[in-house]
């Protein structure tokens, strides 16, 4: 690697967000200029096979913000957040596989932004979180220039709409008085639960979060559970009998992070794995298995694994520094399919190692298997 001097730094790429196709063929993950960008951020989607043999191309022009992209559930579209309408404010979007003009799934002129989303495992509907639109008192005040921020008053607290894909239509289910941080759809895509905390700003969520399911046809929402402390990475387990979260196992976010487990009817949460020696730093469901991939902080180092639901078991597949030598990963997107292999993509490097794409397909009875590099953004 040549001398590392201000100019090369500048000129490198920031990797993040790798998203395995539902098939396992494709990743797609997000670039973004590490150097000084103007007065916007800007990114773009990169695709590349996990298989190596095409170099990864560039899918979305990357003249505005595109990010975060999540494939349909049948592998043919990806679906991602851009700026590219009105600077600063992200809207849905998707983009079929195959290439073309992405084509906007909610308002692109509207004024809030889409905070996160997520498809329905049946791939007919997108769950995502946005504020309401200016009101009449909000455009007078922006016409006016009144400016002035009273605490507490006139939040712009996300609520939960549902886009339809046979219509085209956008629904809210959900309008709380409180901002919806977190959304989880059901493994049958009749219901979705979410988290959420008193007002936007992640210093809200130290005072509890409330837990709760919304049916998507509708009727009130039933309250999962109350938790004293933040929460992140929201799933459901398994056939949709339990929720899974992180957290920290104090209620202040200088704790250690855990996987909690509460009845997806209702109940109390109870840690179930993590927490004292290790933390978990991330949570994700892998499509097609009940069982979830947790990524665990043991040292300086990274280790993923498969979750065991009901008993909070561990099955570790892949320790970054064992497997591919000194180094660590970041982003990260893994497949487990059904002849017992696993799919693994990760953004990966090290204090001399630039970061860039990796991946692999192997057996879990393989110990600490390697990855293949995929990219050379650096």
């Amino acid at each position: 690697m040549a001398e590392l001097m201000p100019e090369l730094v500048a000129g490198m790429c920031v990797l993040s967000d790798p998203q395995l196709s539902p098939d396992g063929r494709w990743v797609v993950y997000v670039v973004a200029p590490m150097g000084k960008q103007g007065e916007h951020p800007q990114s773009a989607l990169w695709l590349v096979p996990v298989d190596g043999s095409e170099a990864p191309r560039q899918f979305t022009n990357g003249v505005s913000e595109d990010c975060r992209p999540r494939w349909s559930p049948d592998g043919t579209q990806i679906a991602f957040l851009s700026d590219r309408a009105r600077r600063g404010t992200a809207q849905l979007y998707a983009i079929p596989l195959a290439g073309g003009e992405a084509r906007p799934l909610t308002l692109p002129g509207n004024e809030r932004p889409v905070c996160t989303f997520a498809w329905s495992p049946d791939g007919g509907h997108i769950a995502f979180t946005s504020a309401d639109e200016p009101d009449t008192e909000d455009k007078r005040r922006a016409k006016e220039r009144d400016d002035a921020d009273v605490f507490g008053e006139r939040r712009q607290v996300a609520r939960m709409r549902v886009w339809e894909a046979v219509s085209g239509e956008v629904r809210t289910v959900h309008a709380p008085t409180r901002h919806i941080a977190e959304l989880a759809w059901s493994p049958h895509s009749d219901a979705l639960a979410c988290i959420s905390w008193e007002a936007p700003g992640i210093e809200y969520s130290e005072r509890g979060i409330v837990c709760e399911r919304i049916a998507l046809a509708g009727g009130p929402p039933q309250t999962v559970c109350l938790f004293a402390g933040t929460a992140t990475a929201l799933m459901w387990a398994g056939a949709g009998d339990a929720l899974l979260f992180i957290a920290t196992v104090s209620d202040n976010l200088q704790g250690s992070w855990a996987v909690w487990s509460v009845p997806a009817t209702g109940g109390q949460p109870r840690r179930l794995v993590l927490g004292e020696d290790s933390c978990a730093r991330d949570l994700f469901q892998s499509p097609g298995t009940p069982r979830a991939a947790v990524a665990i902080a043991s040292g300086l180092n990274t280790v993923l694994a498969w979750l065991e639901p009901a008993s909070g078991a561990l099955e570790p597949f892949y320790h970054a520094s064992q497997s591919d030598g000194p180094a660590d990963i970041t982003g990260w997107s893994v497949l487990r399919e059904a002849d017992d292999a696993t799919t693994l993509v990760a953004v990966r490097g090290s204090g001399t190692q630039p970061w860039e794409m990796w991946g692999g397909r192997f057996q879990l009875q393989r110990r600490y298997p390697t990855l293949r590099k995929l990219s050379a953004h650096q």
